[in-house]
């Protein structure tokens, strides 16, 4: 529905095309419902298996239809697909994150990383590794052991989520985790700064050569320690030719 307000197309034809979704959409309820109830009698045990297995092959046929619709429409209507003009926008935007992906490729190649980061991952791999490898081991006295149907009021949990969590094992588990998660956050975070630097770097390369040397230091405003000698060479080189 918010594609079709996107696309700005007719409203009926896209709801009577998107209603086929309601039979795995209503088989999954089913299966919902029949596995709340697998505790009160076997009858719902045999039902939930057979709603699951329905909405599942519902869910792949529904699939199936739709790659068989796509793919015949490009085949019946190759031409008129291709003279179909492309976005301008969405081409930018795609150049854009072509760029953005092949940056971030060469920003972080590991032996460009610095000890410090280096170190920063490892350590981020080897806390996550622990996490997992205690929650694996030792699930059991990580976290209590709840299912769907768990009373929240009851024992364990005692209207307080936090007693899901075992003392010490599950916070220690946690805590490793979180820690490793930090680390990868600070280092996707340097890895962002670089590749927004380099970005600023090929965007003044390209301007200067556009205005044939009228590139100035106040385009590099923003940038810092080598990048900014880097880009001041440029500038120097690029009015050095646009003289000649």
């Amino acid at each position: 529905s918010v594609l079709t307000g996107v696309l700005r197309l007719p409203v009926l034809p896209m709801q009577m095309g998107t209603t086929p979704i309601v039979l795995p959409i209503a088989l999954t309820v089913l299966a919902g419902g029949g596995m709340l109830k697998v505790n009160e009698s076997q009858v719902w045990v045999s039902l939930s298996s057979l709603f699951l297995t329905l909405s599942g092959a519902a869910f792949a046929g529904t699939l199936l239809i739709g790659l068989v619709a796509v793919e015949n429409t490009k085949t019946t209507k190759t031409e008129e697909l291709a003279a179909m003009p492309n976005d301008e926008e969405v081409e930018k935007y795609d150049k854009d994150q072509e760029e953005h992906q092949e940056i971030t490729q060469q920003v972080s190649k590991w032996e460009d990383q610095g000890l410090f980061w280096q170190s920063v991952l490892v350590l981020a791999v080897v806390f996550m590794y622990c996490a997992t490898y205690l929650f694996f081991l030792s699930g059991k006295d990580c976290f209590e052991a709840i299912e769907v149907t768990t009373d929240y009021r009851l024992p364990p949990i005692n209207n307080d989520i936090s007693n899901f969590i075992k003392t010490p094992t599950g916070y220690l588990g946690l805590t490793l985790e979180g820690t490793a998660l930090l680390l990868f956050f600070l280092f996707r975070y340097q890895i962002g700064q670089r590749v927004v630097h380099e970005k600023v770097r090929r965007e003044n390369k390209r301007r200067a050569a556009r205005q044939g040397g009228d590139l100035t230091m106040a385009d590099v405003t923003g940038v810092s320690g080598g990048m900014r000698t880097e880009l001041a060479t440029t500038i120097v080189r690029m009015d050095g030719i646009a003289t000649t």
